[in-house]
């Protein structure tokens, strides 16, 4: 290895993103790319978000603590990018880069993650790399299922838990003499580590029932992380960089461009509710409410979780009582949004018709509520179409490379 390239961490010579033969930098940094995304889930879990007050609630563990902790996972949820099968099929040829080896990619990167942290996690935790407390003794075999629990959210960013089978680590990560690939991404977990001071709660994550609360809560988890990494692959607001510099010197661009995507999508800030003020205020013209909808108006709201049955004729407006009800829950902070679940698609497209959008009306002028059809023939519902072109010419979408 040249003396230049021997001063560079050697993460800095794989990339988690290309673009090949565009103006400009051709690929974005595998670091960089993780610290985009974890920018984005870090924005999302600020303290005061009700997201991070429910979880932290709910596990026991303070809102910052649950966002360090939360956020370094999510950083990671690329690590199966720093095999050399990954590297290959980016079809790079950029000078100190982590040179091709022939290996075939036939896995995911999502599924070689898993199998690196496998193999390597408890190594790590012993050689500091994971930001372990120094006073903590717990044996590997108890925080098994705790760690792999904590990750499946992260590793599962493509829409399903992933598992690695019968893998072979030697099979998929290159170590050539020159470079190792495991080895580059355990430097990348130590200063990311360094770098947001991670807390692990590990009293709870011994415990059995925590651990299925936060097995539950884990849905909620991989969609904030989901979501995150979707956000933090847009090239309009993440521009590709494959300069090298310290994690340290990268972070306060990735918040700021994390927190400019927020505001340009929405997520900047939760949808404001306003409290319900009657159904003129919903509707054109006078409107008399119906017996049933005076009684969801006036109807006593409880402090914790509630369940109401609205039962009535046809024809007594029991969709509208029921949107009367939310609305006054919403405002009430007992809620962020409303879901609707009938049962077959023609009666989803039906009552995504008859809402229009009426969902703005729940919120203020401020906010950007939306309205999404969720049944797996969307694409055929016009209406719809035209709501999601509508959306996409206000933000311009391009290419996120590979």
């Amino acid at each position: 290895m040249s003396t230049a390239l021997s001063r560079i961490p050697a993460y800095h010579r794989y990339a988690g993103k290309a673009l090949p033969g565009q103006p400009g930098d051709s690929c974005h940094l595998l670091a960089w790319h993780s610290l985009d995304v974890a920018a984005v889930g870090w924005q999302l879990l600020a303290p005061e978000r009700p997201l991070t007050r429910q979880l932290a609630a709910q596990l026991g563990i303070e809102p910052e603590a649950l966002r360090r902790l939360l956020v370094f996972l999510l950083g990671l949820h690329d690590l199966g990018k720093f095999s050399r099968a990954f590297q290959e099929v980016l079809k790079l040829s950029l000078g100190g880069m982590a040179s091709p080896q022939g290996k075939p990619y036939c896995q995911r990167h999502d599924r070689l993650g898993v199998l690196l942290w496998d193999a390597c996690w408890s190594t790590w935790r012993r050689d500091g790399v994971l930001h372990w407390p120094e006073d903590a003794e717990i044996p590997a075999r108890k925080l098994l299922i705790p760690m792999n629990s904590l990750m499946a959210p992260f590793f599962g960013h493509h829409g399903q838990p992933v598992a690695t089978g019968q893998l072979t680590l030697a099979d998929f990560f290159v170590d050539d003499g020159e470079l190792d690939d495991a080895v580059a991404a355990r430097d990348f977990v130590a200063d990311w580590a360094a770098l947001i001071e991670p807390h692990w709660p590990l009293d709870r994550m011994v415990d059995k029932q925590w651990l299925a609360r936060f097995k539950t809560l884990s849905w909620t988890v991989a969609g904030w992380a989901t979501l995150s990494d979707w956000l933090g692959s847009h090239r309009d607001y993440f521009s590709y960089c494959q300069r090298a510099m310290p994690l340290a010197d990268y972070w306060p661009r990735a918040l700021s461009q994390a927190e400019a995507v927020l505001d340009a999508t929405g997520f900047g800030r939760p949808p404001e509710p306003i409290p319900y003020a009657g159904l003129a205020h919903w509707f054109a013209g006078t409107v008399t409410p119906t017996p049933l909808q005076q009684k969801a108006e006036s109807l006593p709201l409880q402090a914790g979780p509630q369940l109401f049955i609205l039962e009535d004729v046809t024809g007594a407006g029991k969709t509208e009582a029921a949107c009367i009800l939310a609305q006054r829950l919403l405002a009430d902070g007992h809620g962020e949004g409303l879901y609707f679940a009938l049962p077959t698609m023609a009666t989803s497209n039906a009552m995504y018709t008859r809402l229009g959008d009426l969902h703005h009306r729940f919120y203020s002028s401020a906010s950007r509520p939306s309205l999404v059809l969720a049944h797996g023939a969307r694409e055929l519902n016009e209406a719809f179409e035209r709501a999601v072109m509508a959306a996409s010419r206000k933000m311009t979408t391009t290419p996120t490379g590979k």
